[in-house]
């Protein structure tokens, strides 16, 4: 059972990157079925500079702003401060907020780490442990128009479904426009971008830097190991995710789409 990224093929400027987006929601489809495929340009040249440049229309939110709400991400290697988008990505924000609001994320890791693409991260504990979560959500990625520049956090999916996205995400390290939307099929739909990070990229960075290693832990009940790839060999942990002003504000993020931002199971 392949739980982190599954493979890195590399084939003239693209790599493939295979990762897990299960979250304990269950699916029929055997070991195989919880993995998500994220592809990413392989050109080591990529920078951060377009991170102030896309999506910068939008001002840094404030405790006061609903539709900006800050969340902070205390790890161990540091403060992550996240501006969420609740205008464009309603649904996926007010997602994220239940998992802040359930304590969700609190003591999880980022599980998956590739130096100067993405770094991954709330589903599993320092343990390894699968932390249960409810049901998929709609992918908005068509919808929102954010793009996967650097510093924008993102949703997880599964690559044979657009709309699988449940509760592990990642923050883009680089400019990463492979994972738009680009299309309706599931390969192409994209990934969805719900927010940027305002504060602590260099700590992204520097988790994006970590020693890594991948490892087959053995999974109760099952003979069939579960398979981290690129697991930080020493646990970087997300000990905390908090809204700064102290609310999740679920309802007011929810915006116009009240009756339409329910998960889809």
């Amino acid at each position: 059972m392949r739980i982190a990224w599954n493979a890195l093929v590399v084939s003239t400027a693209i790599a493939v990157l295979v990762i897990s987006a299960s979250c304990s929601k269950k699916t029929d489809g055997g070991p195989e079925a919880n993995t998500a495929t994220i592809p990413g340009a392989a050109d080591s040249t990529r920078t951060d500079a377009s991170a102030a440049t896309s999506n910068k229309e939008k001002k840094t939110g404030t405790p006061s702003d609903p539709l900006h709400p800050l969340v902070e991400l205390q790890t161990t290697m540091g403060s992550i401060v996240v501006e969420l988008d609740a205008k464009q990505a309603p649904l996926t924000v007010k997602n994220f907020l239940k998992y802040v609001e359930s304590r969700h994320y609190d003591q999880t890791i980022f599980h998956q780490v590739l130096k100067d693409y993405a770094i991954m991260g709330g589903g599993y504990t320092e343990n390894l442990s699968e932390k249960e979560a409810r049901g998929t959500i709609r992918n908005e990625a068509q919808k929102s128009g954010l793009k996967n520049v650097a510093g924008t956090i993102a949703m997880v999916r599964r690559p044979d479904s657009h709309d699988s996205a449940v509760c592990q995400f990642f923050i883009n390290v680089s400019d990463n426009p492979q994972l738009d939307y680009k299309g309706p099929s599931a390969e192409e739909y994209g990934y969805c971008p719900f927010g940027k990070v305002v504060s602590g990229m260099e700590v992204v960075k520097k988790i994006a830097e970590v020693q890594v290693e991948d490892k087959a832990i053995a999974v109760p009940g099952k003979a069939e190991k579960a398979e981290f790839e690129r697991l930080p060999r020493q646990a970087v942990v997300i000990q905390s995710a908090r809204c700064l002003d102290g609310q999740a504000r679920v309802s007011k993020a929810e915006g116009r789409g009240a009756q339409s931002s329910e998960v889809v199971r």
